[in-house]
């Protein structure tokens, strides 16, 4: 029997894999479908999530109010960890292909035209149509003309992918192109006209020229270089596509991807604490001027008044506290993911499993890099980590609707037990959670949480693999 609980007919080494019939239907029964992973993390001075003043994210919880990090920015700061990890040679996902959100796949697109020769005009008129033409709306077409309105998420080689079928289509593009272009070039001769009507302050009467002006319709581009563009959009081998999902409405063919993950809102566990910090800027040119100064003649020739001062000062905002995060990866959605974006199938366990490793290191290790230079937050490591295995997510935000104060001991050992203690409470009630395993990298907690009876029979372990280290209990 594997991971999956089915009798298997296909190998990869030595590891038995479920015969290709079998995956669809299995991974809806995944023994522990889902791995609910919860963190304790203490942060001082930091500004990891700022709304549209510049200021901490909170939200009101308990009555009380609590600094928040949304979850997109940890899945962000999570999917960054992961792929810089496999881009660099190292973890579970080494070398592994990983996806792209951006604007630019048409500035990508006409690149690697360029390299294969195309003339650059040439490349981003082809590169620009040929995304409009598969339903993606672009920028302003005086202004923006080569992004799309919105980020699309597609495998990091999607441009030369694109490129390479514009390069070689199915069938001629000629004839398209230039109907395209001449429509392009139209329209653009008509807002200049609309512009100049507006700024002279003149209203085009009817039967003027400016009235009368029409471009040409639209050429829908041919249906098989069409489909071969959004071929080349899909999904493919992207690992986190595959975990955190895609949403491509304007491509109706496109199917979209549900997300293997699914993340909460990061909150204190403890009332918002706000420090309004003053800063200063310093000169380094009025500053050598004053440090050149050595004599009283110099004092009174080479400095003046003017070089007194800072060169800007300002207030930013930094927040501390214990914040509550929790996820949830469903290994049964993450395997129907990777089976449908094509993964061969004797592939796909092995292929998940380190998927599920990588994440849950980034989920341990990833903080959002907001300031991270002036406040060195990503080197911030988990105070506990709390992985439950079981047929149904858990989340335990609830178990810290009353924020916590301390009253003499630190609010993270408070936060350690009281988690450890809604776990326990709720595992004993439902049916098919594990008794879980926890990580700590902070001694006090490994002392006085982990190390007495507050453990309540959750286990310990020592690194983020050994949170999956076979099959939770």
């Amino acid at each position: 029997m594997d991971r999956l609980g089915t009798h298997c007919s296909t190998r990869l080494g030595s590891r038995l894999l479920p015969a290709p019939h079998q995956i669809e239907k299995d991974a809806l029964s995944v023994d522990h479908q889902y791995l609910s992973l919860h963190a304790i993390t203490t942060f001082s001075a930091v500004l990891l999530n700022r709304d549209e003043n510049n200021l901490p994210k909170e939200l009101v919880y308990g009555q009380v109010t609590r600094t928040r990090v949304s979850s997109q920015s940890w899945r962000r700061a999570e999917r960054m960890y992961m792929r810089k990890r496999a881009n660099d040679g190292e973890g579970p996902l080494a070398g592994h292909a990983f996806g792209i959100r951006t604007r630019e796949w048409a500035i990508a697109t006409a690149d690697a035209l360029e390299e294969l020769g195309w003339p650059s005009g040439r490349a981003n008129d082809m590169a620009r149509l040929a995304l409009e033409h598969c339903g993606l709306t672009m920028g302003d077409p005086d202004t923006d003309p080569m992004k799309t309105k919105v980020a699309i998420f597609a495998p990091a080689g999607t441009g030369k992918k694109l490129a390479a079928v514009l390069h070689s289509p199915p069938v001629s593009l000629d004839d398209w192109f230039d109907q395209e272009t001449d429509r392009l070039s139209k329209e653009a001769e008509k807002r200049a006209a609309d512009r100049k009507a507006k700024k002279d302050k003149k209203r085009p009467t009817a039967g003027s020229a400016d009235s009368e002006q029409t471009t040409p319709a639209v050429t829908p581009i041919p249906k098989k270089v069409r489909d071969a563009l959004v071929a080349a959009l899909a999904p493919a081998d992207a690992i986190d596509i595959a975990l955190y999902g895609r949403m491509l409405a304007e491509i109706a063919e496109a199917p979209n991807v549900d997300g293997a993950i699914q993340s909460m809102h990061a909150f204190t566990v403890d009332p918002a604490e706000v420090d309004d910090d003053f800063f200063t800027a310093v000169d380094d040119r009025k500053h050598d001027r004053k440090e050149a100064a050595r004599t009283a003649f110099d004092a009174i020739d080479g400095w003046s008044g003017d070089d007194a001062g800072a060169a800007m000062t300002g207030y930013q905002s930094l927040t501390s506290g214990t914040f509550y995060r929790n996820a949830v990866l469903d290994r049964a959605q993450l395997r129907r993911n990777l089976e449908r974006a094509g993964i061969p199938v004797e592939d796909v366990e092995e292929l998940a499993e380190a998927a599920e490793r990588a994440y849950t290191e980034s989920f341990c290790f990833s903080v959002p890099t907001a300031k991270q230079n002036n406040t060195g937050a990503p080197g911030t490591l988990p105070k506990l980590v709390l992985a439950v295995s079981g047929s149904r997510p858990v989340n335990y935000a609830s178990a810290f609707e009353q924020a916590l104060t301390g009253n003499g001991q630190p609010v993270s050992i408070m936060a350690a037990k009281q988690l450890l203690r809604q776990h326990n409470f709720a595992a004993a009630r439902l049916p098919g959670i594990s008794a879980g395993r926890a990580l700590t990298y902070d001694a006090d907690i490994a002392a006085y949480v982990l190390g007495e009876d507050d453990s309540m029979g959750v286990a310990a372990v020592e690194s983020a693999e050994g949170l999956l280290h076979g099959r939770l209990p």
